[in-house]
């Protein structure tokens, strides 16, 4: 039997030394790092069944390798367990799935939690299941209001096709909700709505961060409220396939709901209703309405132009065609679920203007939560976007920040790679010196096409200027824009894809 990988990233040798001898009854193989650059490429490459860490993780801090390997379908299910002097809200925390422990260490704790998780990643259910049945038998606002009366403790899973949800209860109350990257009252409202599907209640110890602040009763009153509402104006309201464009933004009132100014600030970003749906924090029924809030008040209109569903950018034909050529790059005989397409660019504003033009084109989805930007990275980081093929085959748009640290990163995520867009604003020896690295790095090891885009903006670039700091050959195409257009990104893609298939 295979020995369970366990990865350590812990400053303190000590203490690592001290965990390995008391998981030695579970025959692990301990993986060390000494930093979250580290943590980021073993997590990739080994897959280990838990990963251990404290807070003071160096190169790549905590909260943005948590971004990282939660939104990387090799690592998203991987358990964190935090180690740490103090309770703290660690963001992308996953009740049910990570652990978090208190200095000083219980060795009988630690064992116990350890056990519990590998044989959950086994695939061996620990809890006695003391509930189970079907939603088209018992509905969940009847199990849940029975776990309330019976005060119970535990989780309460729910499952309907693909889709999986975790409700955890404590003395009956419900403390939060998950659903697929979803939590709080969103998540709890969708498994609400669900007519059938499969159950079971799991009794255990809960000890979340509760989310959820109303009542029980009160929650599940809103929450039907909610869906009725909905099924009732389901036909006065917006479509979810509408793109919204924003009219002025001098002019938003006070007084709106919470949701309705999240909308105002992904709109920069996201123009699909469906996407506003799924990217904001609030129950879906909520942000329905405060998109037809939006557009009553004139702040927000619908654009004409972006409706029906467009020309693809690429036909059924070359789609096959590219697909084809995946398949040999990797040696499958299937067509791979995946490819990557790398963004190189010298700042975030240059990432986010090449979304706005894919969020223009109908093949594109945005992947806001995937990513993240600051100036520690130098940039954005992670999938920013995906490009659907009629093969069913996505093109992920995978953003990489200019910082000399990420090298063994790259290397991490380069599998599938077949292409790189890099955009500059800029001239600058230094900055343009490293993004050139970087690309000719990728390129040589990988042997993928590179399609060039600068944006002069308000500086002064001579001719010739950005062909000479990117040391562009005369036969190489550089893409000059202020913004990007629908048709512009058709044009970079279609040049992206004919290289590829030379």
């Amino acid at each position: 039997m295979e020995r369970p990988k366990i990865l350590f990233a812990l400053s303190d040798n000590v203490e690592r030394s001290k965990l390995e001898t008391v998981l030695r009854p579970l025959d692990i193989e301990p993986l060390v790092v000494n930093d979250g650059a580290g943590v980021i490429e073993s997590a990739v490459k080994e897959a280990p069944a838990i990963i251990v860490t404290d807070m003071g993780l160096k190169v790549i801090a905590l909260e943005k390798v948590l971004s990282i390997l939660r939104n990387n379908a090799q690592s998203a299910s991987i358990p964190f367990f935090f180690i740490s002097d103090r309770a703290i809200d660690i963001p992308n925390f996953k009740p049910g799935t990570d652990t978090f422990l208190l200095r000083p260490l219980n060795a009988e704790e630690v064992l116990s939690r350890f056990t519990r998780t590998l044989e959950s990643r086994a695939g061996r259910r620990t809890g006695a299941r003391e509930i189970i049945g079907k939603l088209n038998q018992m509905g969940l606002p009847d199990i849940l209001q029975f776990l309330n009366i019976n005060r119970r403790d535990g989780e309460l899973r729910v499952a309907r096709g693909a889709l999986s949800g975790t409700v955890f209860l404590k003395d009956g109350e419900v403390l939060n909700a998950v659903l697929e990257g979803v939590e709080k009252e969103k998540a709890l409202y969708r498994m609400l709505s669900w007519p059938d599907g499969e159950f079971e209640f799991v009794p255990c110890t809960v000890t979340i961060t509760r989310k959820i602040l109303s009542s029980s009763s009160n929650l599940l009153m809103e929450g039907m409220r909610q869906i009725d509402e909905y099924n009732r104006s389901i036909n006065s309201l917006p479509s979810p396939e509408e793109c919204l464009n924003q009219v002025s933004k001098e002019t938003v009132p006070e007084g709106l709901h919470p949701a309705a100014y999240e909308i105002l600030r992904n709109l920069s970003l996201h123009k699909l209703v469906r996407e506003l749906v799924e990217r904001s924090t609030y129950p879906d029924f909520e942000v329905y309405s405060a998109i037809t809030t939006l557009i009553t008040k004139g702040l927000v209109k619908v654009d004409k132009k972006a409706l029906g569903s467009g020309e693809s950018i690429f036909s059924i034909e070359e789609s096959l065609m590219i697909s084809d050529r995946l398949a040999s790059r990797t040696a499958s005989y299937a067509y791979p679920d995946t490819a990557k397409v790398f963004i190189l660019s010298t700042s975030p504003e240059l990432v986010e203007k090449l979304l706005d033009g894919c969020g223009r084109v109908p093949d594109f989805k945005i992947l806001s939560k995937s990513f993240f930007s600051d100036e520690a990275t130098g940039g954005c980081f992670g999938e920013v976007a995906s490009l659907k093929l009629t093969t069913g085959m996505e093109v992920l748009l995978f953003s990489v920040p200019v910082v000399h640290s990420m090298g063994p990163l790259l290397r991490a995520f380069s599998s599938n790679i077949i292409g790189i867009l890099l955009i500059t604003d800029t001239i600058d020896s230094e900055t343009v010196e490293k993004l050139v690295q970087e690309r000719d790095a990728l390129s040589g090891a990988t042997g993928v096409p590179t399609v060039h885009l600068c944006s002069p903006g308000d500086s002064p670039v001579g001719p010739g200027g950005f062909e000479k700091s990117l040391a562009l050959g005369p036969n190489d195409t550089l893409w000059q824009f202020d913004t990007i257009s629908s048709e512009l990104v058709s044009n970079i893609f279609r040049q992206l894809m004919t290289e590829l298939l030379v």
